[in-house]
C-alpha cells in the first residue's frame, strides 16, 4: 500500500471504527467490481465479534454505509471532484454479493420498462446503491434515471427516456 491516501483511509477507518467500539483490522482488496477512482478497504471479519458483526451489517447496513460516507466526505474534503478517491467498505461478502444482486434487479427493471414502457420506482435505497443502479442502467440509453424524494426515503425512478417525467404508474417490487 504504497499511496499515502489509501494509507490515510485504512487510518482513518481503523481509529473510527475503535473508537466506536469496533476494534478491526483493516485491509485494502482488490475491487471484484470495476470501480474508477476507487479502493476497496475490508474490514477483516475475524477482527470482531459476531455481534459487532451483526450491528455493521443489521438494517440493510446502515452503519457500515455510515462509516463508508464519513470516510469518503472526511478524506475528500476541499478536494475537486476528479481528485476524489472513493473509498468502498467491505465486511466479509457484503458488498460483492449485494453488488451481483443489484446487478440483477437492474437488469429485470430494465427489461420491465422497455417492456411496458411504465415508469418503476425502486423502494428507498441507501445513496451507494442509488449511485450503482444509476451506473448500471447507463447502459441502457433508452432508459432515464433520476432520484426522488428526500433522505432517507428518497428511491430512484426508472423511466423510458421518451417520457422521463412520467410517473403517474409507478411499479414497487416486493424484495
Amino acid at each position: 500500500m504504497s499511496d499515502p491516501k489509501i494509507e490515510q483511509g485504512c487510518q482513518w477507518l481503523e481509529q473510527a471504527l475503535t473508537k466506536s467500539g469496533f476494534p478491526a483490522v483493516i485491509s485494502v482488496i482488490e475491487p471484484p467490481v470495476s470501480q474508477l477512482n476507487g479502493c476497496w478497504l475490508k474490514i477483516q471479519a475475524e477482527s470482531l465479534t459476531p455481534e459487532q458483526r451483526s450491528q455493521l451489517l443489521g438494517a440493510q447496513a446502515n452503519l457500515l454505509n455510515s462509516f463508508q460516507y464519513l470516510l469518503n466526505a472526511t478524506l475528500n474534503l476541499g478536494l475537486p471532484k476528479d481528485e476524489h478517491l472513493i473509498f468502498t467498505l467491505e465486511l466479509g461478502d457484503f458488498r460483492a454479493q449485494r453488488y451481483q444482486e443489484l446487478v440483477k434487479l437492474s437488469e429485470s427493471v430494465a427489461e420491465k420498462v422497455k417492456e411496458t414502457g411504465q415508469a418503476y420506482q425502486f423502494p428507498a435505497l441507501p445513496a451507494v446503491e442509488r449511485r450503482i443502479i444509476h451506473t448500471l442502467l447507463q447502459e441502457y440509453p433508452e432508459l432515464n434515471t433520476q432520484s426522488q424524494g428526500e433522505e432517507p426515503n428518497r428511491h430512484l425512478v426508472v423511466s423510458l427516456q421518451a417520457n422521463p417525467s412520467d410517473t403517474s404508474e409507478l411499479n414497487i417490487p416486493s424484495l
